[in-house]
């Protein structure tokens, strides 16, 4: 995900686990390749960690939240970055948008793909204006245009209806791709309480 203005963007990945059932993440941050954070995250909080030589995933176990770590509160107009890792905890919200509804405000099929082999259906939703997250809040703040204007934010679905990969463009251009990789990952518990 390109990140930043655009005389300055870089490539930006992350690489971790999402417990949807504590909201609760944790993940290395590269930049145009390079390692350069360990980030663990909930809704309200962000803890960060300056690293070198990582590839891959976080270390496990979890590491303690000592001295070494940044702490502060997540604030999604300080950087995009931020207005990202909101979204992804939202993927796992547990109160998601009515079908009905989603079907009347112009949600649509695209086309069919594949993610590593395997089928998926790709739809165009629009963004829900009654949420307030910068991926579902008022049209335009987290979504891309489609040829007739429309904002929408696309989802490639699998046959047993789990997301797999979401893309939408930020307000300020920036695209973004979150790819979802169901597995058993680490107990991200103690990492929920350290935050708070």
């Amino acid at each position: 995900m390109p990140i930043g203005s655009p005389s300055s963007r870089v490539a930006v990945t992350l690489t971790g686990w999402v417990d949807y059932t504590t909201a609760v993440a944790y993940a290395t941050s590269t930049e145009d390749g390079d390692a350069r954070n360990l980030l663990m995250w909930d809704h309200d909080h962000l803890a960060v960690k300056q690293i070198s030589g990582v590839s891959g995933p976080p270390p496990l176990p979890q590491p303690d939240l000592d001295s070494t770590w940044g702490k502060g509160s997540i604030d999604t107009t300080r950087s995009e970055l931020q207005q990202i890792l909101v979204v992804i905890l939202e993927l796992g919200a547990d109160r998601p948008d009515n079908a009905l509804l989603v079907r009347q405000n112009g949600a649509r099929f695209v086309r069919t793909d594949r993610i590593d082999g395997t089928a998926m259906s790709v739809y165009a939703v629009p963004p829900n204006p009654t949420r307030g997250s910068t991926a579902t809040g008022a049209a335009g703040a987290s979504s891309r245009a489609t040829a007739d204007g429309q904002r929408v934010i696309d989802y490639w679905i699998g046959a047993a209806g789990a997301i797999r990969r979401v893309n939408f463009t930020l307000a300020s251009g920036s695209d973004v791709t979150v790819d979802i990789t169901p597995a058993t990952g680490p107990d991200l518990r103690g990492g929920a309480a350290a935050l708070a």
